[in-house]
């Protein structure tokens, strides 16, 4: 059996029949960059935290919280590291990254499609809110983003 790139960047699996002698091809997974593989990842990383503080905090997020989570964790750079999701009382889902006192970034995930959000880089703080979109991040939630990463030398 061997394997074929071909270029709309599957791979084909050829596997030669014993008795005509022909070869036949199947399709097998997608090619994926190293990029796609560190954030499907983190993505399962945090599913799989989120799944943990569900069963221990005895909380459930909104369905919308869910579904804005999934699609949230597409969209964040990959340079942002996996954190442990909390669900708060109201079924929010909530995500911090605070490993550095003077570096610190929440985001939390609102029924309603509504996106909160906190940070605070030595003094200097930013919050507010945006309403979510599948699509893309907000520049409003983009610049903290951006600036966590950046300040934490990762």
């Amino acid at each position: 059996m061997s394997a074929v790139l071909a270029p709309c960047g599957y791979h084909f699996r050829s596997t030669v029949t014993p008795r005509s002698g022909r070869a036949f091809y199947t399709a097998a997974n997608p090619v994926r960059s190293p990029a796609e593989i560190l954030m499907q990842s983190r993505k399962s990383t945090m599913w799989e935290f989120l799944h943990f503080a569900i069963h221990e905090e005895g909380e459930a997020p909104t369905d919308a919280a869910l579904k804005n989570f999934d699609a949230m964790l597409d969209l964040l750079p990959i340079a942002l590291p996996a954190t442990e999701p909390t669900i708060s009382t109201f079924g929010s889902i909530c995500l911090d990254w605070d490993q550095d006192p003077d570096n610190l970034l929440s985001i939390i995930i609102q029924a309603g499609n509504k996106i909160a959000y906190a940070a605070n880089f030595s003094g200097e703080r930013f919050n507010g809110s945006v309403d979510f979109q599948a699509g893309g991040l907000s520049q409003k939630l983009a610049k903290p983003i951006a600036q966590w990463i950046e300040r934490s030398n990762i």
